[in-house]
């Protein structure tokens, strides 16, 4: 599965927790912040290009 196949795959999870009235990780400054520090990412990098480095730390780690 590539990166747009899997964002594409995850959209219904994000619009759910929408709908439950909180908000998708990668839409609060803060969380984003923490997690792009933690992957040694410049600070302010963009949340779509945070989620394609664990997208792909993912799968390295699978093998997949």
């Amino acid at each position: 599965m590539t990166f747009e196949e899997w964002l594409i795959h995850h959209e219904p999870y994000d619009a759910a927790i929408r709908a439950d009235g909180d908000v998708p990780w990668h839409e609060r400054p803060e969380h984003l912040a923490r997690i792009t520090e933690r992957l040694g990412l410049p600070a302010g990098t963009p949340a779509i290009d945070v989620r394609r480095t664990l997208f792909n730390r993912s799968k390295k780690e699978t093998n997949r």
